[in-house]
């Protein structure tokens, strides 16, 4: 595995977390778009192929995929609900490290927090509701391309840290609706 590329943070709220400074950079709407872009390989000696076989061919114009608006706005928000579900998850928090250690207590006696001392970490989604072949999952695979799916977090900024850190999990719901 390589060694994480911590960057500057892009916000103030940002600054001092390594689990979104250990992110790539967000995308620009130009950069989104080339990414997500797909066109199915083309070779100019294909044109003096026989007929039968240049029919064939022509089944590769429905493999071709140009990023829709609403592709952008999901990548955007995608974004958006992975960074900032980090900002009040900050490993580093004095805040967040409590109500970790009462976590894991908690746990190891089997029993339940009823309130976190006033510590309401944000959590951030939204829902992409369509029809049955319209491309959401594949959207939303190729937007999650981008980001690693496990970052192990060594050492930030000098200091020792042993984290793994999974951006995103994908689940899928079954197409009959049932668990």
């Amino acid at each position: 595995m390589s060694e994480i590329q911590y960057r500057e943070a892009d916000l103030e709220d940002f600054v001092g977390n390594p689990c979104i400074n250990a992110l790539k950079p967000p995308r620009d709407p130009d950069q989104v778009i080339q990414d997500l872009m797909l066109f199915p390989k083309y070779y100019d000696w294909q044109r003096n192929e026989p007929v039968a076989k240049r029919r064939l061919l022509t089944q590769n114009l429905a493999r071709i995929h140009q990023p829709l608006s609403r592709e952008m706005e999901i990548e955007a928000a995608i974004d958006r609900c992975i960074r900032w579900g980090y900002v009040d998850r900050n490993p580093l928090s004095p805040e967040y490290a409590s109500l970790l250690s009462d976590l894991y207590a908690a746990s190891v006696e089997h029993r339940t927090i009823q309130t976190i001392q006033g510590y309401h970490p944000h959590t951030y989604g939204f829902a992409i509701l369509g029809i049955s072949g319209i491309g959401k999952s594949t959207t939303v695979e190729a937007i999650l391309s981008y980001y690693p799916k496990v970052i192990r977090h060594s050492n930030y900024n000098g200091l020792l840290l042993s984290i793994v850190q999974i951006p995103w999990i994908k689940l899928d719901c079954a197409p009959d609706g049932s668990l």
